[in-house]
This record gives structure tokens, C-alpha cells and sequence, in this order.
């Protein structure tokens, strides 16, 4: 079980990723260096009641985390900062952490995420972690960008 400060044995040879709960600050960091520049755009994003950060050899890989919207189903979010492309295995690692965190503690069946489709990077990482595209959401986005919906069902 993973809380606040403890450590995670990453699956890549052994390297230690610290898992812990995160804060409005964190995320404000995390979308302020964020690999995706759409990220910037929303000034006013807050963190979920759920959210975990990643920090890997002193550096911050990102934030992600839960909004439940009822008793086992989920939508789940992330914000990774340019760092995280230095360690991208880390990276996977630690969002597939943060996922398996989030269905064993918030009793999750269902976690679904939205990805735009100008965003080849975000839907190649979403399809690789297993969630499986269920449709297209028309202008869904903040300004009216549509999105892919992806699902993750245990």
C-alpha cells in the first residue's frame, strides 16, 4: 500500500519513484512545465480530491489522480512535466502505479479518461497503459477541441 512519502520499486532495474499525495501546488508546478502546452491554458485547474505525485531521483515526473463521479466509477487525469521524458519507463511506471492505486483505493470498476485527438502523444500513452477508446465527444474540450473517451474496466 502506498501513502504519503513512501516508495515505490519501479519495475526498471530497481530505481525508487516517491509516490505521495498531492497538492494544489504540486499541480500548479506540474501544468506550468508540462509537456502538453494545452495544459497552460487552464489557469484555473484544480486538483481532484485524489491525486497522487511522482518524484523520481529529486524530480517531479508529474501529478495525476481521481474524480469519482459515483461509487466505482472514476475519471482519472494526469499532468506530466517535461522531465518525465527523461525517464519515460519511470514514467509509464509510475502512472501504472497511480491507476492500480486508485481502483484498490477508491473500490473502482470503471475509470475512464478524456484525450484530444490533436494529441497524438497523450492517446498513444492512454492505449499503451489499457484503456480502450469507447467514442468521440464533440467539442468537449475547454475550447472546443473534440476529445476521444477512454475506459478502463477491472
Amino acid at each position: 500500500m502506498y501513502g504519503k512519502g513512501d516508495d515505490t520499486e519501479n519495475k526498471s532495474g530497481g530505481q525508487m519513484t516517491d509516490m505521495r499525495d498531492a497538492t494544489q501546488s504540486d499541480l500548479d508546478y506540474c501544468r506550468e512545465n508540462s509537456i502538453d502546452p494545452q495544459a497552460k491554458t487552464f489557469p484555473d485547474l484544480q486538483k481532484s480530491s485524489w491525486a497522487k505525485l511522482a518524484i523520481f531521483d529529486g524530480v517531479i515526473l508529474g501529478c495525476g489522480g481521481c474524480v469519482v463521479y459515483w461509487n466505482g466509477c472514476a475519471e482519472g487525469w494526469f499532468c506530466l512535466t517535461k522531465e518525465s521524458q527523461e525517464h519515460k519507463v519511470v514514467t509509464i511506471n509510475a502512472i501504472r502505479d497511480v491507476i492500480e492505486m486508485a481502483f484498490k483505493e477508491l473500490k473502482l470498476h470503471r475509470m475512464q479518461v478524456t484525450e484530444r485527438i490533436d494529441n497524438p502523444q497523450s492517446i498513444k500513452l492512454v492505449e499503451y497503459l489499457g484503456f480502450k477508446r469507447e467514442g468521440l465527444m464533440i467539442k468537449y474540450a475547454p475550447d472546443g477541441t473534440d476529445t476521444y473517451l477512454y475506459a478502463m474496466v477491472k
